[in-house]
Formats: C-alpha cells, sequence, structure tokens
C-alpha cells in the first residue's frame, strides 16, 4: 500500500501480485482498489478487464469494486454539473463542492496515512481551537450557558466526543488519538461499527446489490 501511495507500484507489479501465492484473497481485491483509485487514469479498458478477470480467477468477489466504480463516477458526475452552474442559490454546493475536493485532493492517504491529519481529524482540532477551516461554517454550537436565541461566545476546548454515523475504523481512531495527545487534549471516539477490512469489503459487496421497493 505504501508502495501504491508514493508511486512506486507498477501495473505490471500488482498484477503479479494478483496471481501470486502470496496474500489472502482479500488482501489481492484491496490492493487493487487502492492502486486503481490512486491511478484510474493509467487503466485502458483492456487491462482493466484483465485485472478484473484474474481476480475474479484467484476467487475474488469483483462486487466492491464494481460499486466504487459506480460512485467514482457519479461524483464525477455530480462534480461537473455543479462546475457549469454558477448560480448564487447554488452557493452551498458551492462550498461542499470545494470541501469535497479538499478530502479528494489529500488521495487514498487517508487510507494510508503518513504523519498526516486525516479530514475528521482536521475538522476536529478546528472545532475545539475556534479555528476556520471550509466546510465547518454551518455546524451549530449549543451551550447550555447561554441564554436561548443569544449568540454563545465561542471558546476553545480540552474534552470532546466524536461519534461517527456508520463505520468508523483503527485509522481513524488513531489519527485522532495521536493528534490530540499531542495538544494534551482527551478525545473519546465512538461508531455505530468498527469497520475491519475485510467487513468494509464486505459492506461494499452488500451495497452493490440492487435494492428491493
Amino acid at each position: 500500500e505504501e508502495s501504491i501511495m508514493s508511486k512506486t507500484l507498477s501495473k505490471k507489479e500488482v498484477l503479479g501480485i494478483i496471481t501470486s501465492d502470496k496474500g489472502s484473497v482479500e488482501d489481492k481485491l484491496r490492493l487493487f482498489l487502492i492502486y486503481y483509485l490512486s491511478n484510474p487514469e493509467k487503466f485502458k479498458p483492456t487491462e482493466l478487464k484483465q485485472c478484473l478477470t484474474s481476480l475474479e480467477d484467484v476467487g475474488c468477489d469483483t462486487r466492491p469494486f464494481h460499486y466504487l466504480q459506480k460512485i467514482k463516477a457519479f461524483n464525477e458526475n455530480w462534480a461537473a454539473n455543479i462546475k457549469t452552474d454558477k448560480t448564487d442559490s447554488l452557493g452551498i454546493l458551492h462550498k461542499y463542492k470545494a470541501a469535497v475536493n479538499k478530502i479528494v485532493a489529500t488521495g487514498l492517504n487517508y487510507l494510508v496515512p503518513k504523519n498526516k491529519d486525516l479530514y475528521v481529524t482536521s475538522v476536529l482540532d478546528a472545532l475545539m481551537e475556534s479555528k476556520p477551516l471550509l466546510g465547518t461554517e454551518s455546524y451549530l454550537y449549543f451551550d447550555p450557558k447561554f441564554p436561548a436565541n443569544s449568540t454563545p461566545r465561542i471558546t476553545s476546548f480540552k474534552e470532546s466526543i466524536v461519534f461517527m454515523v456508520g463505520g468508523g475504523n483503527y485509522i481513524e481512531y488513531l489519527n485522532i488519538k495521536q493528534k490530540m495527545t499531542q495538544e494534551n487534549k482527551r478525545v473519546i471516539y465512538g461508531a455505530t461499527q468498527m469497520l475491519t477490512a475485510d467487513k468494509f469489503l464486505a459492506q461494499l459487496s452488500f451495497l452493490s446489490e440492487p435494492t428491493l421497493d
């Protein structure tokens, strides 16, 4: 994974790993997903088909790839539509698009971070220190010490609770913990589910199935 992020792993090497005896089928699929999402422009249709066929030959469930491919195409189309619409009524969507682009710009470093704050860590740090950060302008602030309809005085905090509605993961938890420990802050991290790599792939497979009305 680190070789992928540093751009030192080639398509030929990825294909070699897929067809080798190294690692589990889940490892091979996860490796391919990270490589493809990091370098989608490097794949010709024939090369992509070859990789998917090789994955299926070793027993991989390729449904997660097809689901991520659909999500990627949807996001690209949505971003293109927003870009062409310059009306003031879409101002908030432009802000949201800018925030999304900020996340995407970090690439898949989210999966293999190297001494870098994840987006959720940056948001948490900005909120706890009352620092400006794109995407946090609409966050609500409640303080029981202030009367209703008054403007509370936002101060910095040393303790907080972060709860992810949906899947959380250990990379996110450790990244937050490392940052907050350095700043002598205490944070409790929770989530609806703590996903392992295998559980994440299983969820992608489940999401790829058509829904019933």
